[in-house]
């Protein structure tokens, strides 16, 4: 899928650089490729982040899983060595093992969901910095935003 998305969408880059480099060429005809190419290779661009982004969870998710598996074996064989040694061992190795258990798988998952690269710049610390620290960028951003708007959803 990947593949051919930047198929579709060099196409388009190459169809624009011929109009771009014709005499006397329609500027609707520029502007028209130009959305067809952002389009052709947005998507894919789109798409590979957010599946690079469900991969890793998914990814983290299965390694706390395991090392739960892990856990949970573990303590049979820690258990039974301990309840011939001491009691006390024994049910400090149930306590042990019962914190390791029960922690929340979600806790791997991201807290803030970004459903485009976009938000998840703008809410990085970074770019948080970066923007309090150079007034006009904020600026910057906000009118390139408010450019892309339609205007139903400007504030």
């Amino acid at each position: 899928t990947l593949y051919i998305g930047f198929e579709i969408g060099s196409d388009r880059l190459s169809m624009l650089s011929k109009l771009i480099s014709e005499d006397n060429t329609d500027i609707t005809l520029i502007l028209i490729q130009l959305t067809l190419s952002l389009i052709g290779l947005g998507a894919p661009i789109w798409l590979a982040w957010l599946s690079t982004k469900q991969i890793g969870q998914n990814s983290r998710l299965s390694e706390d899983y395991h090392y739960k598996a892990s856990v949970a074996k573990a303590y049979e064989g820690y258990r039974r060595e301990a309840a011939r040694i001491d009691p006390i061992m024994e049910a400090r190795l149930m306590h042990s093992a019962l914190n390791r258990l029960d922690e929340s798988p979600l806790r791997h998952v991201d807290e803030a969901y970004h459903s485009t690269p976009w938000q998840e710049l703008i809410s990085a610390p970074e770019f948080q910095q970066a923007i309090q620290k150079v007034p006009e960028l904020k600026n910057l951003f906000l009118n390139i935003i408010n450019k892309s708007l339609p205007d139903n959803l400007k504030k």
